[in-house]
C-alpha cells in the first residue's frame, strides 16, 4: 500500500481516527471540549475530518435539547 497517494483526509479516516478509537478516544468528548474552547463548526471539522459542519450543528442542537430536559437536584 502506497500511503503517499492518500490525501490527508484519507490518512485521518483510514489510519489515525481508527487508532484513536481503539485507544479509547471519544469523538463526542472531543467535540464538546472544542466547542467549550470557542471553536467554530468549521474549525472543529478541521480537527475531526469524519464530521461535516452540519453534523456539528446538529450535535449541538441535540445537546441543547437534552440539557433543557435535565433535572438537577440541589443538596441542602
Amino acid at each position: 500500500m502506497n500511503k503517499t497517494q492518500f490525501s490527508e483526509r484519507d490518512i485521518c479516516t483510514k489510519f489515525i481516527t481508527p487508532s484513536l478509537r481503539e485507544a479509547g478516544w471519544d469523538e463526542m468528548t472531543q467535540l464538546r471540549e472544542e466547542v467549550s474552547y470557542g471553536m467554530t463548526p468549521a474549525q472543529i471539522v478541521q480537527d475531526l475530518p469524519d464530521l461535516e459542519e452540519e453534523d456539528v450543528r446538529q450535535s449541538l442542537a441535540y445537546a441543547a435539547a437534552l440539557a433543557q430536559d435535565e433535572v438537577h437536584s440541589l443538596r441542602a
